[in-house]
């Protein structure tokens, strides 16, 4: 509502402008503590998405550059039972 009323005294015609001053400030209602943070963009990758051996490799390739290690475990499979 304040976001409103501010825009109606400030871009209205002068007669609204008289109650400019009625206006304050806007009531805070949870405010969201800051953080500084770096960022760092990724580089190109020379890798075509296109099928999912390939979305492997590009996802390996930000994780690397992530500095995430991701252990690969491969499930163990065992030999099909024969009935």
């Amino acid at each position: 509502m304040w976001k409103f009323l501010y825009d109606l005294l400030n871009y209205s015609p002068e007669a609204f402008r008289k109650y400019k001053i009625k206006l304050g400030d806007p009531e805070v209602v949870d405010v969201i503590p800051l953080k500084k943070m770096t960022q760092v963009p990724d580089t190109a990758l020379d890798v075509a998405p296109s099928t999912p051996a390939q979305n492997t490799e590009a996802l390996d390739a930000f994780f690397k550059q992530a500095v995430l290690e991701i252990q690969k475990k491969m499930p163990t499979h065992r030999a099909p039972t024969t009935w």
